[in-house]
């Protein structure tokens, strides 16, 4: 499944149950990654990880504990999120 979301802030790249790899596509995001684990702490979520230089996340979560999809849109869409990296709606 590929598709952008959350206002153009990051697309899915590949995502399957358990598994979700996202893109970044705002510069201020990429530049504010070493914050962004600290928004990823949620139940359900198993390891993240960063690759800085292709601005690529990749996570592992437990379906049954977690909406993926749900959890990185209310994330993106946050104040928090928002004024941590300088992102406009």
């Amino acid at each position: 499944m590929i598709n952008n979301a959350s206002e153009n802030k990051y697309k899915v790249i590949y995502h399957y149950r358990g598994y979700i790899r996202i893109e970044l596509l705002s510069p201020q995001i990429f530049y504010g990654l070493r914050r962004l684990p600290l928004l990823l702490i949620a139940e359900g979520i198993k390891h993240s990880h960063m690759n800085p230089f292709a601005g690529h996340i990749v996570i592992l979560y437990d379906p049954e504990k977690i909406d993926i999809l749900n959890h990185l849109e209310t994330m993106t869409s946050c104040n928090d999120f928002k004024m941590m990296y300088g992102v406009e709606q």
